[in-house]
């Protein structure tokens, strides 16, 4: 049997969809090798809810075992998130006052156990707290205050809060599985896809994440590289599918085949091949023969349910008074970002809803080198260029599962530029260079 690797990280990134685990080796703050991976189908959670236990922990220990025999390993614990429309965000302010004259790491500690000694209804419990600023003797704009002079230290906090069944059902399933969660920590999805696919000049200058999965679509704004909003909204993929389902009348397995075969947004027929589809006739349908479904027809379908779900993030932005933030755009991850054109819908609904303005937006793709799987952090490079070397991005499905891993490397690492344990890493045999090249 192979050993446990204490020097090895692990996600399991549990979706609606699709459960991944992902085993990588630390090289630097940031930056890690891939060198086991499982994927296989979800069953027992609904958007981001567990409604079955036991064939969730069955599908666990499935894409666990397939990870760690390709990186001939042993693993016990992972890291892991949770989504879902009970999660819940808000902006706090919270102040302390020190006598003596400068600020030191227990006054901003104070700031956020005050927060979290807030009571909550007994239903909710407090998942991230993350800060925006900070402000010293009523001066704003600091982000590491500690060592400054000054007496009184104020914070902008951002708040998130999620309903404590949910989150210890999904622990209860991954100890159920014979794992545990590392330092028993739930991180919350749409935060973990903006360390994969991000970059710093984008968090500063402002932009929306927007993670389209299967059934959730998640939403992060940034905004002076801090978090300013977070939200999850219902319907995601799914609802795609269902949508091409009910109009074509085709099963869901069909719909959802067709969608990946041939889903396309905001169809143009200048530059867009026109091909077409013979859906399969039935007895009893009005028309039993010629039935016949174009590119062009199918992204008038997409179209308009994937429009409800954009102008739903944009209204809930205006209503918070977000919009003046979005300096840079829109990048768009998760597998529904995988549709061909979406960029040009996304695009429409949010410029033309902004005065005619025009806005930037670019799929997010987690940088996984195709030669080393080795993954490169976004802030190593500019939001326009990416070198040839690193060709061979990842897909957009996997910027959760590869978030996890960045933020674990960078705990790994302490912010600094060495590991906070010693000794070699484990060897590994089998580098997944062919499963990489196959599937991203």
């Amino acid at each position: 049997m192979p050993s446990k690797a204490d020097d090895l990280i692990a996600a399991l990134d549990i979706g609606s969809s699709k459960i991944a685990c992902a085993i990588a080796q630390p090289l630097s703050d940031r930056t890690y090798r891939i060198v086991g991976m499982g994927v296989c189908g979800s069953v027992g959670v609904r958007e981001g809810v567990v409604v079955e236990i036991n064939p969730l922990v069955d599908a666990i220990r499935q894409t666990v075992e397939e990870a760690e025999k390709s990186a001939d390993v042993n693993i016990s614990r992972v890291a892991a998130g949770i989504s879902g429309t009970h999660i819940m965000s808000d902006n706090v302010h919270m102040t302390v006052v020190t006598r003596r004259g400068e600020i030191e790491q227990s006054d901003v500690d104070e700031i956020f156990r005050n927060v979290q000694q807030t009571s909550l209804p007994p239903s909710m419990r407090y998942l991230q707290v993350l800060a925006e600023e900070y402000a010293i003797d009523f001066k704003w704009g600091y982000h590491h205050p500690v060592g400054m002079d000054g007496n009184r230290l104020d914070a902008k906090l951002h708040v998130i809060t999620a309903q404590t069944s949910p989150c210890q059902n999904i622990g209860k399933a991954i100890r159920r599985s014979g794992l545990e969660l590392i330092e028993s920590r739930l991180n919350f999805n749409p935060l973990s896809s903006a360390s994969a696919v991000l970059t710093q000049e984008e968090k500063n200058l402002g932009v929306i994440l927007i993670d389209l999965g299967a059934e959730l679509t998640e939403v992060a704004v940034y905004y002076g590289n801090a978090v300013q909003y977070t939200a999850v909204f219902p319907g995601g993929g799914e609802s795609l599918t269902n949508e091409i389902s009910i109009k074509t009348q085709l099963s869901k397995i069909d719909a959802e085949n067709l969608k990946v075969s041939m889903g396309h947004v905001r169809f143009d027929p200048h530059c867009d091949k026109n091909d077409s589809y013979d859906l399969p006739s039935y007895a009893g349908f009005a028309h039993e023969h010629n039935r016949v479904l174009t590119r062009q027809a199918l992204s008038g379908i997409i179209d308009m349910k994937l429009r409800d779900i954009l102008e739903a993030i944009y209204n809930r932005l205006r209503d918070k008074n977000l919009r003046h933030l979005i300096s840079y755009g829109v990048v768009l991850t998760g597998g529904g970002a995988q549709l061909k054109g979406i960029e040009r819908l996304v695009r429409e609904v949010f410029s033309g809803y902004m005065a005619g303005g025009y806005i930037n937006v670019r799929i997010g793709y987690p940088i996984i080198e195709y030669e080393t799987n080795i993954f490169y952090s976004p802030n190593k490079f500019s939001t326009e260029t990416l070198p040839e070397k690193l060709a061979g991005v990842s897909s957009p499905e996997y910027a959760t599962l590869f978030g996890y891993l960045a933020d674990e490397t960078a705990r790994y690492y302490g912010g600094g530029g060495a590991p906070r344990k010693k000794g070699g890493l484990t060897t590994v045999k089998n580098m997944l260079k062919s499963w990489f090249t196959g599937n991203f």
